[in-house]
């Protein structure tokens, strides 16, 4: 049978496939299905194929079945069961009661997984307030946060959890979250170092 264009193609997509998919949103209704058990709603959701024998982690964000807790999400991995890895009612914190799928981003981490990050803050504390900054680190299945206070005399501090042994990168990637942040008015006045 001669090789055509077309075959070799097909043959290539093949091999390939695995490579092209990785990081790309796939369908998956097992795990869909174990999220609306706990999602009135989906408003964004992506997969991640992990390394060696990990399977996917599948992350939805959504409204809660719970109306108390307006927006949730779940990460489920899909290695044989489908299971839940983390979910954000774990992030019961009050610098994170203002906060909604608009101020989670989700994105692949370079070879190590995923990262979502979570901007929130108290009640009408949202600009130079009460500010949290969180980041679910897929790669060590850990959240990582950040508060932020804007003190009675105008200065800022900054409270990290855990104080201590936290990765470098993930404590930059907060601080980093804060630089940026359009709610802080005097970023260069933060207790951190911004470029």
């Amino acid at each position: 049978m001669p090789v055509t264009k077309a075959r070799l193609t097909i043959a290539l997509a093949m091999l390939l496939c695995p490579f092209l998919l990785a990081g790309a949103p796939q369908e998956d209704s097992q795990a869909t299905e174990l999220a609306m058990k706990y999602l009135e709603s989906i408003d964004k959701s992506a997969s991640f194929l992990l390394g060696g024998n990990q399977g996917n982690d599948f992350v939805f964000v959504g409204r809660s079945l719970n109306p108390s807790h307006g927006w949730r999400l779940i990460i489920i991995n899909r290695s044989a069961q489908p299971h839940i890895v983390w979910d954000s009612r774990s992030l019961v914190d009050p610098y994170f009661s203002v906060a909604g799928s608009s101020s989670i981003d989700i994105r692949g981490d370079e070879g190590a997984g995923y990262l979502i990050t979570i901007r929130g803050c108290a009640p009408h504390q949202c600009a130079d307030g009460k500010m949290g900054f969180a980041i679910y680190a897929g790669k060590t299945r850990q959240k990582y946060i950040a508060h932020l206070l804007t003190n009675s005399n105008g200065s800022y501090s900054v409270k990290y959890y855990p104080s201590v042994r936290m990765p470098a990168v993930y404590r930059e990637e907060l601080n980093e979250m804060m630089c940026t942040d359009n709610g802080i008015s005097r970023p260069l006045t933060l207790p951190i170092k911004c470029e």
